[in-house]
């Protein structure tokens, strides 16, 4: 599956807000929240979704009413991979079990990823033979 851009990914999220902030009464916005910034965003994510052929009349049906949730924009900030220096994040995340599943579906998928990386030259150059990023 191809990875989507991180302003397609915001505006799936600003998406779920304003369907969010549909479904109850709107809190009064706190002074954490800037106002201009949240407006620009909007503005960037309108105008990069016209620019990748969504129709105006689309961008209008999901952006109506669209009001900044004071909840999410504070779970956002919080995210550990924006709060936890590398180290910190990585002996937090890089669990005993998960380096066990990782380990197990590399070796499960090997054909797969082999396969993939055979199938295009972009590919080819930024993985290594044992089908691993190097990047």
């Amino acid at each position: 599956m191809p990875r989507l851009p991180g302003l397609i990914l915001s505006t799936l999220l600003a998406c779920l807000c304003a369907q969010t902030a549909r479904a109850q009464p709107a809190p009064s916005a706190p002074s954490s929240i800037d106002r201009a910034a949240f407006d620009q965003w909007v503005v960037a994510v309108r105008q990069e979704a016209l620019a990748r052929g969504i129709r105006q009349e689309t961008l209008d049906h999901a952006f109506n009413g669209l009001e900044p949730v004071p909840q999410v924009l504070e779970r956002d900030r919080q995210q550990a991979e924006f709060t936890l220096d590398l180290d910190q994040y990585l002996k937090r995340r890089l669990t005993p079990e998960i380096l066990r599943t990782a380990k197990r579906q590399a070796q499960a998928n090997h054909a797969l990823t082999a396969r993939v990386a055979r199938s295009s030259p972009r590919i080819r150059r930024s993985m290594g033979s044992s089908g691993v990023s190097r990047s």
